[in-house]
């Protein structure tokens, strides 16, 4: 049984910065030691073109070293036909011209890992725009057979899958679609920081699924928490698009409807009254918004 700890997500958290840290620390230092180095020899050898290649050669070492930890960090499947596709994604996610521009790049990838992606991020513009039976259909198309491989891969699937099926309220299908991948969220969930808050995700909807929802809450808050902190480093550039702001509005309802469902109608108002105004690109995410404003507000007048 997954067991998702504060502590658990911190450890992976700390352990990711460190890395990124350590990377650029060696590599400073290194350079510094050579330059010293350089000098040094340049006072004792005359043939300063083989000394020039030595100290090259060391100054190469540690950007390999980067090199190797960045992509270490870096989910697979995060290429250069992902990351031109994710562009266009933060200033339109929504529009028939960013659906047909990512079939296209769904036929054009040729890896597994970049394929899968784009399909969920296909999946996933899909069920922004209401479309949720083609939303669907694209992610039970995947192939799942890398998942193992490549288990940033497989959470993001079945993070993607189990929130659709929540977002519509059909949470004997959250709980199926869980059973099915249990084994492997279970076994993926702490190899970095990125499959461990993926698995707070997945798991705060299986929590509101089974009706925990103080549990759900409580995971949502953690997540909220460590979200935010890596919002203000490594995905600061991103924070001002349009996409950046429609998910920020997306953790406040979502979180709102927690509060909610807790019965705390006084902080759920003050989530989706922050949260509500930034969904305006997606008519599906506002009509569910503007369903959850309905019942805090009843909610509400039934305590006045």
């Amino acid at each position: 049984m997954i067991n998702l700890t504060k502590e658990n997500l911190d450890r992976l958290y700390k352990k990711q910065k460190a890395m990124l840290s350590s990377s650029w620390i060696i590599t400073l230092t290194v350079l510094c030691i050579s330059e010293a180095a350089r000098r040094q020899l340049y006072e004792y050898y005359s043939d300063r073109g083989t000394i020039n290649l030595i100290i090259l050669i060391i100054d190469i070492l540690p950007f390999i070293y980067v090199g190797y930890i960045t992509k270490k960090l870096i989910p697979a499947g995060n290429g250069r036909l992902v990351r031109k596709v994710f562009r266009v994604l933060q200033q339109d996610f929504t529009s028939e011209s960013t659906v047909s521009m990512l079939y296209s790049s769904v036929g054009q990838a040729v890896k597994y890992p970049e394929k899968v992606r784009l399909t969920l991020l296909l999946a996933n513009t899909q069920a922004v725009r209401g479309n949720i039976n083609e939303a669907l259909q694209l992610l039970y198309s995947v192939d799942r057979s890398g998942f193992d491989k490549y288990p940033d891969v497989g959470m993001t699937f079945y993070g993607e899958i189990i929130e659709t099926y929540s977002n519509v309220g059909d949470y004997d299908s959250v709980l199926r679609a869980y059973a099915d991948g249990e084994r492997f969220i279970e076994m993926a969930a702490e190899r970095n920081y990125n499959c461990c808050v993926t698995a707070f995700g997945i798991m705060i909807n299986v929590e509101k699924a089974r009706g925990n929802y103080r549990k759900a809450l409580d995971l949502r808050l953690i997540k909220n928490e460590y979200e935010n902190l890596f919002n203000s480093s490594e995905g600061a550039s991103q924070q001002g698009t349009p996409l950046s702001r429609f998910l920020r509005g997306s953790v406040f309802m979502e979180t709102a409807e927690l509060f909610y469902l807790c019965g705390d109608t006084s902080n759920a108002a003050k989530y989706l009254d922050i949260g509500g105004p930034m969904l305006s690109a997606s008519p599906a995410e506002t009509e569910r918004a503007n369903k959850l404003s309905a019942k805090i507000r009843e909610a509400m007048a039934q305590r006045a």
